[in-house]
């Protein structure tokens, strides 16, 4: 997931999650496992990590992992995510310090100092990014290195923005990753009716945190007083949406079944 799908460049946990995801919707996998008695690990502690650190704003990263563990001490299995981790941390220096930059980087740094604050974000752990680009020589050209322990791309860029006091003009990303293509990340895309009498949309962006595990109700000014139908205002709403009058689904013909019985005239009336 890291370097040959379209998720490549996100963070090693969301990595996980979705290899996990991946591993379980496949007809050979699940074959394999019932044939060799196995079963993929448990998928919702990690889940639910990942959904702790975005509610409570935190980079996806070992310390709020640990943060985490310290509300769940008795889930085992965040240990092993934890020990997984840190191993990851262990081994990245002794691969990452014999790949050298790619060609042209350093050149291009040194022209882009002369004109530009350089930030870096990168969804590498921060002690990793920063030893890397000082060891290459590299961290010079840059004001701030930041890792994934320390939140989004789209977090880092509004933070600099602020203190740098940058106008949105001003500002340029540069990336490879799928998030990076917008600049921005922690937004959903949304599709906004425009009020009118014809089906018109407008398409715009949402963050993630409004929108997570939240709700909308049916308004409650369309429930006609006796709670079973609904109001003009309603249909008139939805009419556009559907394109088309309301249909008439059936229509009842009076046939009435012959009289057999002589007619009755109750007491009363005679």
């Amino acid at each position: 997931y890291n370097l040959f799908s379209v998720d490549r460049g996100c963070n090693r946990f969301i990595a996980v999650q979705l290899t996990l995801r991946a591993l379980a919707e496949r007809e050979d996998v699940r074959q394999a496992l019932t044939e060799k008695h196995l079963k993929l690990p448990d998928a919702k502690p990690l889940n639910d990590y990942i959904i702790f650190a975005q509610k409570n704003k935190l980079g996806l990263g070992n310390p709020s992992l640990e943060r985490f563990i310290n509300e769940n001490s008795t889930c085992f299995s965040l240990y092993k995510l934890l020990g997984w981790s840190e191993a990851i941390n262990r081994t990245f220096p002794h691969i990452s310090a014999k790949i050298p930059p790619f060609n042209g980087v350093e050149e291009s740094l040194d022209l882009m100092a002369g004109y530009a604050d350089i930030m870096v974000v990168s969804k590498t752990p921060y002690e990793d990014l920063a030893n890397y680009w000082e060891a290459q020589g590299i961290a010079r050209y840059v004001h701030i290195i930041a890792g994934q322990e320390m939140g989004s791309k789209a977090h880092h860029i509004e933070v600099a923005k602020k203190a740098g006091e940058y106008e949105n003009d001003h500002v340029l990303m540069i990336g490879d990753g799928k998030g990076d293509l917008k600049g921005e990340d922690g937004f959903m895309s949304t599709i906004m009716r425009v009020p009118g009498d014809t089906y018109k949309v407008r398409h715009d962006k949402v963050p993630l945190n409004v929108v997570a595990n939240s709700k909308r109700e049916f308004p409650k000014e369309w429930i006609t007083p006796n709670r079973i139908d609904v109001t003009d205002e309603f249909v008139n709403w939805a009419i556009p949406l559907i394109g088309e009058p309301l249909p008439q689904f059936a229509k009842f013909e009076d046939i009435l079944a012959p009289s057999l019985c002589k007619k009755h005239m109750p007491v009363a009336f005679r």
